[in-house]
């Protein structure tokens, strides 16, 4: 089984409250402010980004330049954080001779 801690923390509080609708109040306005807090942060992180990177615009386009640490790609060069997809490590399922199925989850 899986634990669920809002569903632990649901019926510990069930069973010190008055009834259903109390609770159902309360949880409504904690996943509200939740959902307003994750809102603020990601508005937060865009308006840095959009921040820190160089426009560049174009007739037809407008390109985005940002600052790349050495230390955020990696040792070789591919890390997750580099610069655009080609630089990270391929899917492997791709290749010719590579089983395609999954063997283990």
């Amino acid at each position: 089984r899986i634990p669920h801690p809002e569903l632990v923390e649901l019926a510990k509080y069930a069973s010190e409250t008055r009834g259903r609708n109390d609770l159902l109040n309360q949880r409504r306005n904690e996943l509200e402010q939740e959902e307003a807090a994750m809102l603020n942060e990601k508005r937060e992180r865009r308006a840095a980004f959009e921040a820190a990177a160089m426009k560049v615009e174009t007739p037809r386009w407008q390109f985005r330049f940002e600052n790349i640490r050495v230390e955020d790609v990696g040792k070789d060069g591919r890390g997750r954080r580099g610069v655009g997809a080609r630089y990270g490590v391929p899917p492997q399922d791709r290749k010719k001779g590579q089983i395609k199925i999954p063997t283990r989850v």
